[in-house]
This record gives structure tokens, C-alpha cells and sequence, in this order.
């Protein structure tokens, strides 16, 4: 049985994303990063000060094992309960003209008995909502459903636009969700890299504050539920 072919394409010269009549156009080699802003969170790493952490009872946030670095939110066992982290650090404005990525990898322990968002959203320090009133672009799963949204929110008196449910969670199992805004009037989502629709927006259904990522859990009654959450990315053209 013969190898798999080890041939790859070679750029000596380098690739650039920058225009030909930019400063950098004929000189780096590169693709340039300050393209985007953006923050990838991977779980390799917890550091606490990072983030905005609300919680009722006893409930952690700790690093667990497992493959591609993982963090484990636990809840204590009361109804509605809730563990939430936020960054520390508003810095996502998503505006008309400006490309929008955000992709979340996670599994919940019970995808009925709890409420669950992950995202971005304007900074709360409450968590007794999981902030679903104020701006910010997300996905949510109410208590009481299986399935999950995706929303783009001004506030619930400006302007507020969602998908429906997209999909059915299931139990233990991790799901890929990803949407992509193309800076003029769509929100596209995916579920597991499939393209499944898109939300129509205009700029009263956009946030219009500085918002942060996001990952809220609460219980849906008085037992203890987790979340375990592979990654979260987000990304804007600057």
C-alpha cells in the first residue's frame, strides 16, 4: 500500500491580504493579522482575573480533561442556579460594513432542565437573566427545550431578531455552532458546519454598545447541571 502524497504547495515569495497600494501590499510576506480583531479562547488555560465571574451557591468554573482543552462550568442544586463568566473587557461594537465571525464548541449536561448562552453581549453583572435583554449577538437555549437560537439583540425595546430553533442539543454530546454577519443585512448560522439559514438584520437589531464573550448556565430545576465548553471564537473586520 502506497504512502499518501506528501506534495504541498509552496509560496516562497509569501501570500499577503493587504491591497497592492498599501504600505505592506509588496512587502510582507504574510498574511497580515490586524486585519481582524480577534479573541480565541481555547481552555488550554483558566485564569480567573480574566474574567467576570457570577454565580450563585457553590458553583466553579475549572479547567477539566479531556482533548482540545476544555473548561467545566458545574452548578450547585437549586432551581435556577447559575454559573456565568464574562471577559473582562468590552470590545466587540458589530457595525453595518464590518464582517462578524463567532463559533462556540460545547455540551451540556441536561439539554432540557437548563438555560444556557454563549456569545457576546453587553457586560452583566447579575446573571439572573443570563442578559438575554440587552445587546449583543448569541446563541441561547431557554429551559424547558432542547433546541437553541441564534439572536441578534439592540435591547429588547430597540430591536431584537432571531432565528427560531436551529437545532436539537442532545445530552453529553458536543455541538459546533458558528454564525457569520456579512457586515450589510444577514446573520448566517451553522450547526456541526452546516450552513442552515440566516437572520435578516439592519442596524436597530445590532448591538450597539462595546460587548464581551460570554458563557452563562443556569438549572431549570434544583439539580445540579453542567456545562463543558471546547472553545469559543470571535472575530471582527477592524
Amino acid at each position: 500500500m502506497g504512502l499518501n502524497s506528501l506534495a504541498v504547495t509552496r509560496f516562497p515569495g509569501g501570500v499577503t491580504n493587504r491591497p497592492e497600494n498599501d504600505i505592506w501590499g509588496g512587502s510582507i510576506p504574510l498574511l497580515d493579522p490586524t486585519v481582524f480583531h480577534s479573541y480565541f479562547e481555547d481552555f488550554d488555560y483558566y485564569t480567573a482575573a480574566n474574567w467576570t465571574v457570577t454565580s450563585t451557591g457553590a458553583a466553579t468554573q475549572a479547567l477539566a480533561s479531556g482533548n482540545n482543552g476544555l473548561i467545566l462550568l458545574t452548578n450547585t442544586a437549586a432551581d435556577d442556579d447559575i454559573t456565568q463568566i464574562q471577559k473582562v473587557g468590552a470590545s466587540f461594537v458589530p457595525v453595518v460594513g464590518k464582517k462578524f465571525f463567532l463559533r462556540a464548541i460545547f455540551q451540556l449536561s441536561d439539554v432540557v432542565q437548563s438555560d444556557f448562552a454563549i456569545g457576546i453581549q453587553l457586560p452583566n453583572v447579575s446573571g439572573t437573566d443570563l442578559a438575554v435583554a440587552l445587546d449583543g449577538i448569541f446563541f441561547l437555549k431557554a429551559d424547558g427545550a432542547a433546541t437553541i437560537a441564534l439572536y441578534s439583540r439592540q435591547d429588547n425595546t430597540t430591536g431584537s431578531v432571531n432565528s427560531g430553533a436551529i437545532a436539537t442539543l442532545v445530552n453529553a454530546t458536543l455541538v459546533n455552532l458558528a454564525c457569520y454577519y456579512d457586515g450589510v443585512d444577514r446573520i448566517y448560522y451553522a450547526i456541526n458546519n452546516v450552513v442552515l439559514g440566516f437572520i435578516t438584520v439592519s442596524t436597530a437589531l445590532l448591538p450597539n454598545v462595546a460587548c464581551a464573550p460570554i458563557i452563562a448556565l443556569r438549572n431549570g430545576e434544583a439539580v445540579a447541571k453542567t456545562a463543558t465548553i471546547d472553545l469559543l471564537f470571535v472575530a471582527q473586520e477592524r
